[in-house]
């Protein structure tokens, strides 16, 4: 695997992504890969660099996105954090890289942060991965107009909670210890002194100090007169029909939103959400990160319901396409709470999802590639 090349998918400067590839010829499938940091500018794609080098080595085109963050020139925020990673994926049918093999191309799309408004979903030709089963095509679930639990299905009905597979539990073999965070404040994702970001112990890959969002060496795009073959000769096709997005935290959050969008270029076919803050309105309940989801709006969930609806997965679901939720039991930052209550809302409006908790864990976990947090994730994709 050489190293990744940038590509632009727009002027700003966060607005590129990153492609690992994998030795060979292709065609790959592709892994759209979405970093966290709860949409702050100072958390950058740096963080998923080792998943995205096991990806390659796996035989899949790995897409590392940045995107625009909350911070004071970064200028992200809904809408612009959405409408950046709808760029990004439709871009891939733009990459020198690409080829499409065996999808045709869908129409443009419309406003990328367009809720659910009882349409029914783009559906995807996509490979069916780690859960048997259809999914039985029922309508979106819309949440109840008031009520207290913003995952109850229409109805007013209970969700069913669902059983779910438990890796690496004490006691078990293969279990791990979690990957903890630095110490810091009552928030792990602060410092006491609020002035630089608590990296997670991981293992970096190509990532020099500096600031986050930095650039680093990077292969220049391959552009030749063939745009699927490079100057070697070898193919590089991505399989356009087989793109799943994967996103930890905050970018668990865009990876299922992501699949909600309608007539999208380059739909992605499933999703894995790692600790995926994947209900707006719950994380704004459970005041995650300082109460991060009412500055990522612009306003609190019950001040700004329609733009809640627009970006938060829970309230656009079915997702239309096959899930995988994980979760570390010891998770303090995103609890696991809000992964059981999206795959029992997910499931009762139709969608396929198995869900992975390990009791053991915490939420660093996901990114350490010798982790089963990890390992649940390449088992389901392969």
């Amino acid at each position: 695997m050489s190293l990744p090349e940038r590509h632009p998918y727009g002027t700003a400067r966060s607005q590129f992504g990153e492609l690992f590839l994998p030795s060979g010829g292709g065609p790959w499938p592709v892994a759209v890969v979405l970093h966290g940091g709860f949409w702050r500018a100072q958390y950058s794609r740096r963080l998923m660099r080792p998943v995205c080098e096991d990806l390659a080595a796996r035989g899949w085109a790995a897409f590392n996105v940045e995107y625009r963050r909350l911070g004071r020139l970064s200028g992200g925020g809904f809408p612009r954090t959405l409408e950046d990673v709808a760029a990004a994926v439709d871009h891939l049918a733009e990459l020198p890289a690409h080829r499409r093999v065996g999808t045709a191309d869908q129409g443009g799309g419309d406003d990328p942060v367009r809720p659910t408004g009882g349409h029914e979903p783009v559906q995807p030709a996509h490979r069916r991965v780690g859960t048997p089963g259809e999914a039985d095509g029922h309508g979106p679930v819309q949440p109840a107009a008031g009520g207290d639990d913003p995952l109850r299905p229409a109805g007013g009905h209970q969700p069913v909670q669902p059983a779910h597979r438990r890796v690496g539990a004490s006691g078990e073999a293969g279990g791990h210890e979690p990957v903890q965070p630095a110490a810091g404040g009552d928030d792990p994702l602060r410092p006491a002194s609020g002035d630089e970001p608590v990296q997670p112990a991981h293992r970096r890959v190509g990532a020099p100090p500096g600031e986050a969002g930095g650039d680093e060496p990077v292969q220049p795009a391959v552009c030749n007169d063939d745009p699927a073959r490079p100057a070697g000769g070898a193919s590089r096709a991505l399989d356009l029909s087989r793109v799943v997005a994967i996103g930890h935290s905050a970018g668990g959050h865009l990876a299922a939103w992501l699949a909600t969008r309608e007539r999208a270029r380059v739909p992605v076919t499933a999703v894995v959400a790692q600790a995926g803050v994947v209900d707006l309105r719950l994380a704004s309940e459970l005041g995650l990160s300082r109460g991060v989801v009412n500055r990522f709006l612009g306003g609190a969930p019950a001040t700004v319901p329609e733009r809640c609806a627009a970006a938060s997965p829970a309230e656009r679901l079915p997702l239309g396409v096959p899930a995988l939720l994980t979760h570390g039991g010891r998770d303090d930052i995103v609890p696991p709470v809000m992964s059981e209550r999206f795959a029992a809302a997910a499931r009762a409006a139709g969608d396929e999802v198995e869900l992975v908790v390990a009791p053991d864990e915490g939420h660093f976990g996901h990114v350490d590639v010798a982790n089963p947090l990890w390992r649940a994730v390449t088992e389901w994709i392969r």
